[in-house]
């Protein structure tokens, strides 16, 4: 799995927070599209899927990137 990450050269990672150790080695954001989250709280049910909920998708990953503009990787090469 790192293997193929690490030759796709992603980006961005769409997935859970097990996927946290793969984004930081490769130095790009994660977006915790997938359960299990445990490294974020997360207090109403807030889906993406319909029309807020793509909204709220969108700005979860402008916010990963906007997190993420500090450290290095695929997204500023």
């Amino acid at each position: 799995f790192y293997q193929a990450g690490e030759e796709a050269e992603p980006a961005l990672i769409f997935g859970s927070s097990f996927e946290q150790e793969l984004a930081e080695r490769l130095g790009v954001p994660l977006v915790r599209y997938d359960a299990p989250v445990f490294d974020e709280v997360c207090l109403t049910n807030s889906p993406y899927v319909g029309g807020e909920g793509v909204l709220r998708l969108l700005e979860t990953i402008f916010n990963a990137v906007w997190r993420g503009r500090g450290i290095k990787g695929a997204l500023y090469q």
